[in-house]
């Protein structure tokens, strides 16, 4: 269990060359534990990236929550999604695209909902039986979270509270979106991951991130192998 949580610090302690040396003959001191504190969660977005790991998705131990676009592709694949996060208005679009409601309820997944989510797309989640739940951070700008990703980081980061959040599918391919609204998402995100500690987020999109390159060592960049 030690040489495994070490093994998820590993990138961090090269980074900053903190050799570790390790000596189990001493008895441990006792450690008080917080149960509801999990140690990495993995988020997933709609970038090509989140197409190309699914054995790794699979075989990953900590809570998975996934954008609403990825999400029926990695429920098809049998994945367990812990909690999908909307942004969706109109139920059209969200229930053709992104969303097998019999298949959530299967999993037991929790559809975390926005300010923006209207009402017929919550009776379709009702009538499903789907749990779920509206995330509405007070005193915050609606700026500061103008994507799904950033409002699923945003709410793993304050409702679930791990130690990191893992990145994927978060690759910018410069196709869909043009470049002012690729640039307000860009902005958002630096802004808050300014405020967070540094190697926070570790990006395994393994394209580049959508919110641009690694700036010193603030984000971590990664492959998801390493952290299951």
């Amino acid at each position: 269990a030690i040489d495994a949580s070490l093994s998820l610090l590993r990138h961090e302690l090269e980074h900053n060359q903190v050799e570790i040396v390790k000596d189990y003959g001493k008895p441990a001191l006792p450690v008080k534990v917080d149960k509801n504190k999990m140690e990495q969660v993995l988020v997933i977005g709609g970038g090509p990236s989140h197409k190309l790991h699914f054995d790794e998705v699979r075989n990953f131990k900590g809570k998975i929550v996934c954008c609403d676009r990825p999400a029926k592709v990695m429920t098809d694949q049998g994945i367990k999604v812990d909690y999908v996060v909307t942004a969706e208005a109109e139920k059209t679009l969200a229930m053709l695209e992104f969303f097998d409601l019999p298949k959530l309820k299967e999993l037991k997944t929790e559809v975390i909902t926005s300010e923006c989510t209207r009402n017929e797309l919550l009776d379709y989640f009702s009538k499903y039986q789907i749990k779920n739940r509206p995330y509405i951070p007070k005193n915050i700008e609606p700026t500061r979270l103008p994507d799904v990703g950033m409002t699923a980081i945003h709410w793993v980061k304050n409702e679930l509270k791990p130690d990191n959040i893992l990145l994927l599918g978060f690759e910018h391919v410069g196709e869909e979106y043009d470049e002012f609204t690729f640039r307000s998402w860009q902005g958002a995100f630096w802004g808050w991951v300014a405020e967070w500690p540094d190697g926070y987020i570790i990006n395994c999109s393994e394209g580049g991130a959508l919110y641009g390159k690694c700036r010193g060592k603030v984000v971590i960049e990664g492959r998801l192998s390493e952290y299951i």
